[in-house]
């Protein structure tokens, strides 16, 4: 019982700091992406 509960309040922790964590996820991946997206762009226009 008393594993279960730890097991518990630490998945609950983990799925908390991840959700909190995610907007920066996503912006940074959205970064990535428009810097890989514009540099496409330009090989394309220098072609």
């Amino acid at each position: 019982m008393d594993l279960y509960a730890t097991v518990f309040l630490t998945e609950k922790l983990r799925f908390r700091s991840v959700r909190r964590l995610a907007p920066f996820k996503l912006a940074i991946q959205r970064r990535i992406e428009g810097r890989f997206l514009s540099g496409f762009d330009d090989q394309l226009e220098a072609a």
